[in-house]
């Protein structure tokens, strides 16, 4: 059986393998550079576009697969499909 649970430190180097590992190949992914260990930190756990990063564990706890959602970005900055002004909620805590 998989478990889901929030996206975790001690999970980013787990998850930053599978990413770089999927950018490399070309597979599944716009990025075209292998993200560094920052990178992934913003992306999975505390960047101000992500709205929500889960980790899969398997029976022995051991990490098999991620997923994130983020806020897609246009010129740097969230962009919302209607009205081009998304906002993310201020209280956000990283």
């Amino acid at each position: 059986m998989i478990a889901i649970r929030p996206m975790m430190s001690e999970d980013l180097a787990e998850a930053r393998g599978v990413w770089n590992r999927n950018i490399v190949s070309g597979k599944t992914t716009a990025y075209e550079a292998p993200l560094s260990i920052a990178m992934s930190l913003k992306f999975c756990i505390c960047g101000s576009t992500t709205v929500s990063c889960r980790a899969a564990l398997d029976e022995r706890v051991t990490f098999v697969g991620f997923q994130w959602l983020g806020v897609p970005l246009r010129g740097g900055k969230p962009l919302d499909r209607k009205s081009n002004r998304f906002k993310l909620k201020k209280d956000r805590q990283c």
